[in-house]
């Protein structure tokens, strides 16, 4: 997979402000909304499927009468680092800056290296939010994303 590099028009160099909101929780974000190129917006499209492929697997890996084969298994983590760099890749083109901390209050920063800690789900979440709010409203403004696509709370790095 081909990390993007994200590309600043000098014509436009506006970024959109948005206060994403998990629940109690808010994240401040400063994204370039054009920092996708069409190859990595195909990959991060391409998410919800090897997200539900995962999914599959997951419930084949608690059957004890059909245990997952070796062969799954090494597909089931190829899957989960091609859905890690693609989230990772995405929210570093579209994140300027962002206030998204660990649990000990360490920043975050938005760079497919540092992302590739952060839980799954939250990446996923986050990706999501980001992009129904990247293709919505007018730029410029600050938005609110009630960010009810999933189970957010979560800022902690993965283990």
């Amino acid at each position: 997979m081909k990390i993007s590099t994200i590309r600043r028009n000098p014509a436009a160099s506006f970024t959109r402000e948005l206060v994403l909101s998990f629940g109690e929780e808010e994240l401040h974000v400063s994204v370039f909304p054009t920092g996708l190129d069409a190859e990595l917006q195909a990959e991060v499209r391409a998410v919800p499927q090897m997200f539900a492929e995962l999914g599959q697997l997951a419930k084949r890996a608690v059957d004890a009468e059909n245990p997952l084969t070796d062969e799954e298994k090494a597909a089931g983590e190829e899957l989960e680092v091609r859905v890690r760099r693609a989230l990772g890749a995405g929210i570093a083109a579209l994140v300027v800056k962002w206030d998204l901390a660990d649990d000990d209050g360490t920043p975050i920063p938005p760079t497919p290296e540092a992302l590739a800690e952060v839980d799954l789900f939250v990446l996923f979440t986050i990706v999501d939010t980001l992009m129904r709010e990247v293709n919505a409203g007018p730029f410029g403004k600050t938005s609110r994303s009630s960010g009810k696509s999933g189970r957010t709370g979560q800022k902690r790095r993965r283990s």
